[in-house]
């Protein structure tokens, strides 16, 4: 983990990054620079929504996940199944499932070479 100048946990990498995007970016407001940021970080939110919705500890905290993600899907409570037989929300459920998945593999792959070259040392 890198060094922290605040509470809020901001790495000065990520403070240096910030500095320099705003240099690029000199034609955007603060607030448009900010909603880029959000923009950015947003397939991360909702692959912390799906962990959060499969593997939270919490029965409250996976169906409020759960709720999140069908509520951004565009599925409202009550809806059926459509014309094809699956739920509304399976394809992007599955699609995420997917990327996380491959994701989550490539992670493990590469923290389990790297802890045995490691060791190794």
């Amino acid at each position: 983990m890198e060094a922290s100048d605040d509470e809020f946990g901001v790495s000065n990498a990520d403070l240096e990054a910030l500095k320099m995007d705003r240099t690029l970016l000199t034609g955007q407001t603060s607030v448009q620079q900010a909603r880029s940021i959000i923009e950015e970080a947003s397939p991360m939110a909702a692959m912390q929504l799906v962990n959060l919705a499969r593997f939270a500890t919490s029965e409250t905290v996976r169906l409020r996940a759960s709720t999140e993600i069908l509520s951004r899907a565009g599925v409202e409570a009550g809806e059926g199944k459509s014309d094809d037989g699956k739920e509304p929300w399976s394809d992007l459920f599955d699609k995420v499932v997917k990327e996380i998945s491959s994701q989550a593999e490539a992670y493990a792959n590469k923290g389990g070479s790297d802890k045995s070259h490691s060791e190794d040392e």
